[in-house]
């Protein structure tokens, strides 16, 4: 599939001046999303190749993992900072929530912290989580400590520390043998907002009644208003039902 996008999706992207970017978008809307991931892993990895030296890591979200490839290179101090590894972290991060599918939008969860676990073999070959090492500290914010993770444009442009504090050893064979596991909580904020919404709606309803009916259809402001309350109270009953099932 990796052929297929290279040697006709692109040239036919390029000869329509359509940009990389959107013929990947493209490529993840029409074909199955393991393909898309095998895909665009392969590309990014081709990508840092050209760049410097690149080391594979595995990271965790839940029961998913996924084995990234991180620009790092000890010897080349141009590439490899941290502003750049967790950008594209981020993007892997946000990979991993499109494959655990529409649950990431119902159940709002908030990232709070990034701990380096040892892993386990499996007689699969999939890498399963083990004993944790350590937890980066990554600058707070609130109750989480990734602030650096969320915005890496704070960190220094030639920082490279961080980076190197998550691969056991950058040098061994391209594999490191610790991962990173993206530990989160539930987003109280988002939770409230969706148990305010029925609130909120109904609200939004008693408004619009009121005011469509009195002043388009000149009805009785009392007759609309006790209308709009009593459907306002249905819509409410029903957004508790339904988060209580």
């Amino acid at each position: 599939m990796y052929y297929l996008y290279l040697f006709w999706i692109v040239p036919a992207a390029l000869l329509f001046g359509i940009s990389p970017g959107v013929s990947w978008r493209a490529y993840l809307v029409y074909f199955p999303l393991d393909d898309f991931e095998q895909d665009y892993m392969q590309a990014w990895k081709d990508a840092l190749e050209q760049r410097g030296s690149v080391v594979h890591i595995n990271i965790f979200l839940g029961d998913n993992t996924l084995c990234v490839p991180i620009l790092f290179d000890e010897k080349n101090l141009d590439v490899g900072s941290d502003r750049d590894t967790f950008e594209a972290l981020q993007m892997w991060y946000c990979c991993m929530q499109v494959r655990r599918g529409f649950g990431e939008i119902i159940l709002p969860r908030k990232l709070v912290r990034i701990s380096q676990v040892q892993l386990c073999a499996s007689v699969d070959g999939v890498a399963s989580l083990g004993s944790r090492v350590k937890t980066f500290e990554l600058g707070r914010n609130g109750s989480t400590q990734v602030a650096n993770f969320d915005n890496p444009l704070r960190i220094p442009a030639d920082q490279r520390f961080q980076t190197a504090s998550m691969l056991e050893d950058p040098t061994a064979q391209g594999v490191a043998t610790y991962g990173l596991e993206f530990v989160r909580a539930w987003d109280s904020t988002a939770i409230s907002i969706i148990a305010l919404m029925p609130f909120l709606l109904s609200l939004l309803f008693v408004a619009l009644w009121i005011g469509i009916c009195v002043g388009k259809y000149d009805v009785d402001v009392q007759v609309a208003t006790q209308t709009a309350f009593t459907v306002a109270a249905f819509i409410v009953t029903a957004g508790k039902t339904r988060s209580t099932a």
